[in-house]
């Protein structure tokens, strides 16, 4: 019992010195990871304009900085964008994220050109600064910083646009073109979104005037001038449709503003394409297509009426018949 008060103070130096440890772990570990801000430039790009993300409070120096996109409506390929190491050459390698139109600038920031609507999504860079060093009397640990933004366009300065289904009805198996109205004869390239099942819009194909397009096995294919055609249809098919396209602005509309991406204009067009459930084949049946099949069902109706007449005027005789023949043997027997 006297060594009681003995170990009871014991257990709360222990306590204590697993705190303070605990708490030089936990102050280590932040050491080793920093925050800072990503900031886009501009603040509210629009489809179709460059945008760079760039960095606010990040190291002077490192080793290595990495860009991830992770894009939650599929709208295109998530992961690695970039990884830019400056002491090295080349000095990016290129990830599956990378769509070609990216860049890490010298102070790691992302610069993304020709804005589509895939690009939305959350952005996160990873910088590195290298191994532990000794300096003099000073070690220099290795620091990770990191940090995300999340990339939204504006829709300010997009011309709206119809598009028109042909045929307007079409049915299983057909083809359908997506036809845009009042489209420009000339633009820079322009992209084909369908909404999916989920609420979500997955790309189709991006056209770009003079380029090959490797489409050749789909059932969607673009023409030259924008229009979507889509062969085979089936239930799937059924849904939204989006076109979103770049185009040189026309004389007098904000050509006097200055910067390239000011020279351009965005055109946005959407249409529901609704699959009729019954096939072409079917669609085109006697029963149901066109004057001659309405001729044709109208003869059999016909020849069903007098075929049922008949038929009551041979049941008629038939009783008839029996009922004579059951009177006759009624007198016989009286």
């Amino acid at each position: 019992m006297k060594d009681f008060p003995t170990s009871l103070q014991r257990s709360q130096k222990a306590m204590l010195l697993s705190g303070f440890i605990l708490s030089c772990l936990l102050q280590l570990a932040a050491a080793h990871q920093h925050s800072f801000s990503v900031i886009g430039e501009p603040r509210s790009p629009r489809w179709g304009q460059n945008v760079t993300l760039s960095l606010r409070g990040g190291p002077s120096s490192f080793v290595q900085c990495q860009w991830v996109r992770d894009n939650s409506q599929e709208q295109a390929e998530s992961g690695t964008i970039l990884t830019y190491s400056p002491e090295k050459r080349p000095s990016s390698t290129q990830g599956k994220a990378y769509s070609g139109r990216e860049r890490v600038e010298r102070d790691c920031s992302l610069h993304i050109r020709s804005l589509r609507k895939s690009d939305v999504g959350k952005y996160s860079v990873t910088i590195n600064t290298g191994s532990t060093q000794q300096q003099g009397d000073t070690q220099i640990q290795e620091k990770t910083y990191q940090s995300s933004f999340y990339l939204q366009l504006s829709e300010s300065g997009q011309v709206s646009i119809k598009v028109e289904p042909r045929p307007k009805y079409p049915s299983l198996g057909q083809s359908v073109t997506l036809v845009p109205q009042g489209f420009p004869r000339e633009f820079h390239f322009c992209e084909w979104f369908r909404q999916t099942r989920f609420g979500t819009e997955e790309r189709i194909h991006t056209y770009i005037p003079g380029e090959t397009q490797s489409q050749q096995q789909k059932r969607e294919k673009v023409q030259q001038d924008c229009s979507l055609t889509i062969t085979q249809l089936t239930a799937a098919d059924t849904g939204n449709y989006t076109i979103m396209a770049e185009a040189p602005s026309q004389p007098g509309k904000g050509t006097e503003q200055q910067g390239t991406d000011e020279l351009n204009q965005f055109y946005v067009g959407h249409v529901y394409l609704e699959v009729n459930q019954q096939s072409e084949k079917n669609s085109h049946s006697a029963f149901n297509s066109g004057p001659n099949s309405l001729t044709y069902s109208a003869w059999i109706v016909a020849g069903a009426f007098l075929a049922s007449f008949a038929w009551a005027e041979s049941l008629t005789a038939l009783f008839s018949i029996f009922f004579s023949s059951s009177v006759d043997k009624r007198l016989t027997i009286n």
